[in-house]
């Protein structure tokens, strides 16, 4: 096996200007540089030693120390990189045991809308009934997250100075920074004016600007408090149930079922469908129709309607006799 060389460093000890002196004067420039050059190429024993250094660094009070390379670390065991390598496991369980999300489904019909929607006006605590219900409806025709849906003040869609609701909610969206600029739709309208005459009646007609649309009943010494997305999921969540509805409805079914509704409207108009999805990817501010498609669910109806295609032109094998 090759030795390796050993690394030399010397130590130095303080020099008085005499020496120094003496030094300068006993050893001209051209002397220095053939002693230097001496030094440089003297080989080594095979123990690692070099003599000729070793008697000038003790001859000029220097210590001659040797460091010993480390050793190279060895590189990852096999099992240590096919580990980290390793393409994760497609479970529909957590590590922890805990069922994945379901992801949020649309709701599809007139019919399934219309029954949440008198649900949340009729059933469950009377002075909760009118805020459900025009939570629903804000959500499902303004098409905003319902954490931007939550954030909305009395301000946002009523016109305190006139007293009517505005034409138009105007804000920033939370996630992505960018200005939103959505019509109120005369159904809108109607569900926010009765909410705000209700929470005047509360209030002894007393209503602020910066108060929340959406109030949670718990107010801490007075202040009013907007909803919180797990409230809303609850709301919803047994809204759905109750109705019998069997999709996967929580909070972002709001602004699927904006989604999933226009583009039937658009669609139904004779509108292009390349045009239906360029706007609902404006309005959603996707990167991809693509991923507009599978945000408001088409992408897995159109995966179903190629199946039964499938099976239409396949047909029916005949049965087997015994």
């Amino acid at each position: 096996m090759k030795k390796r060389n050993s690394v030399a460093h010397f130590i130095p000890r303080t020099v008085t200007m005499q020496e120094a002196t003496e030094a300068k004067g006993g050893l001209d420039l051209q002397g220095a540089t053939s002693l230097l050059m001496a030094m440089m190429q003297a080989s080594a024993d095979t123990d690692g030693h070099n003599a000729l250094m070793e008697q000038l660094a003790s001859a000029m009070g220097y210590k001659l120390v040797r460091e010993t390379p480390q050793p190279r670390q060895r590189s990852r065991s096999k099992k240590a990189r096919a580990a980290r390598y390793a393409q994760p496991k497609l479970s529909l369980v957590k590590t922890n045991g805990v069922a994945k999300p379901t992801p949020a489904e649309p709701i599809r019909s007139r019919e399934d809308f219309n029954a949440i929607a008198t649900y949340l006006h009729t059933q469950g605590r009377p002075y909760n009934r009118q805020r459900n219900y025009t939570l629903f409806i804000c959500g499902v025709t303004l098409g905003l997250r319902v954490g931007d849906l939550l954030r909305l003040t009395v301000d946002d869609v009523w016109d305190c100075e006139h007293n009517c609701p505005r034409h138009r909610v105007i804000i920033i969206n939370e996630k992505t920074g960018k200005r939103t600029n959505d019509l109120i739709t005369p159904l809108a309208a109607g569900a926010i004016t009765a909410l705000i005459e209700e929470m005047r009646g509360r209030t002894m007609n007393v209503l602020k600007p910066g108060w929340p649309l959406f109030q949670s009943m718990r107010s801490p010494k007075g202040v009013p408090q907007p909803l919180d997305e797990t409230q809303v999921w609850r709301i919803l969540n047994q809204a759905a149930k109750e109705c019998g509805i069997k999709e996967h409805i929580s909070t972002h079914s709001l602004r699927k079922t904006y989604g999933y509704a226009a583009n039937h409207a658009m669609t139904e108009a004779g509108l292009p469908a390349g045009q239906v999805m360029e706007t609902l990817q404006n309005k959603f501010h996707h990167s991809s129709q693509s991923i507009t498609m599978r945000y408001i669910g088409l992408s897995q109806e159109q995966i179903d309607a190629t199946a039964m295609a499938v099976d239409t032109v396949l047909g029916a094998p005949p049965l087997a006799t015994i």
